[in-house]
């Protein structure tokens, strides 16, 4: 498609074209009944503060009340704004469904364990919560190669000596620091609701423990396992799930090809906040060259907007041909 008109300024206001998920949205209300917010980052996006601005935004338009139906997608690895998020949807709801459409990120599984209840079908999965990998051996490794050393029976203080002489102490305390935080903060979303010590411990056991990657996936069955409150959706609401989930994933996919002022860009889109009434997009605008390939030392542009854009088909790529100054 194309519009001679439309410049870089029009796009950072909005002015871009974007598929409406209105429609998928209001079936879900239909038949859950109750107020909905969707949180759906693309893989590369994490969950830090900038978010919080465009989701109060939205959230205007979201009467508060007993209940609200929370979506959650991919929002990164594990972080200090999960309980941000959960303190500011505390405030406003007495009890919060957690939606989990498939596999969860390490925020998204703190941000679940912060609901009251997790709507999770066979093929959802949360996932551990660690802390994000640094350089140097930190403490889990150091525990497994000592696990390693006790079960092989090495016990001579030179293999130790070799051990410890691989370990930088100041890298260590910071991935120690870094795990210390990440369990503190998924303690502080489920204390919102899970008030019992030895059912906390044990939550905290399974999601924490350290050993199992942050890929692994904790299925429905573990979640029960471990204590969670955890609804199988029915059918047909499985499958109002489904349909909004492969939305944002086609939504997350595409790339549109820009051409302002002669020089290349590539418009993707990043993040989707969304209600019924209200949305926000977070946009990357990527300069390229001819080939579609970023340019090396410029950074892209990020920006939250309000889309107020025509609606265009989803399956097919954007492809744009904009002039204008920048």
């Amino acid at each position: 498609m194309t519009n001679p008109e439309l410049t870089l300024s029009d796009i950072l206001k909005g002015h871009i074209p974007l598929t409406h998920n209105r429609a998928l949205v209001a079936d879900l209300i239909e038949h859950r009944d109750n107020p909905f917010l969707a949180l759906m980052f693309s893989p590369n996006t994490p969950l830090e503060r900038g978010f919080f601005a465009p989701l109060l935004s939205v959230m205007r338009g979201l009467e508060a009340g007993e209940v609200l139906d929370l979506f959650l997608g991919f929002l990164g690895p594990p972080s200090e704004e999960a309980w941000r998020l959960i303190s500011l949807l505390r405030r406003r709801f007495k009890q919060i469904n957690a939606i989990i459409p498939y596999a969860a990120s390490g925020a998204v599984s703190q941000v679940a364990l912060g609901a009251d209840h997790l709507l999770m079908s066979g093929v959802s999965s949360l996932s551990p919560i660690e802390a994000p990998p640094d350089e140097g051996l930190g403490p889990m490794d150091l525990m497994s190669i000592f696990r390693w050393i006790k079960q092989a029976g090495v016990s001579s203080p030179e293999a130790h000596a070799r051990i410890w002489a691989g370990v930088d102490p100041v890298a260590l305390a910071r991935q120690t620091r870094a795990l210390d935080r990440v369990k503190a903060v998924t303690r502080r979303c489920l204390e919102t609701h899970v008030v019992e010590p030895e059912r906390l411990e044990e939550i905290l056991s399974v999601f924490s423990c350290g050993l199992l990657g942050d890929r692994f996936p904790l299925t429905q069955g573990d979640c029960l396992a471990a204590g969670l409150s955890v609804k199988e959706p029915s059918d047909e609401a499985w499958g109002l799930i489904t349909k909004l989930q492969k939305y944002y994933d086609r939504m997350l996919a595409l790339e549109g090809d820009l051409l302002l002022s002669d020089k290349h860009y590539t418009l993707s889109y990043d993040a989707f906040i969304d209600t019924l009434n209200a949305r926000r997009v977070l946009i990357r605008i990527t300069r390229v060259n001819e080939h579609g390939r970023p340019l090396p030392d410029t950074a892209p542009i990020q920006r939250w907007v309000r889309p107020s854009a025509r609606e265009v088909e989803v399956d097919k790529e954007l492809d744009l041909s904009l002039s204008g100054v920048l």
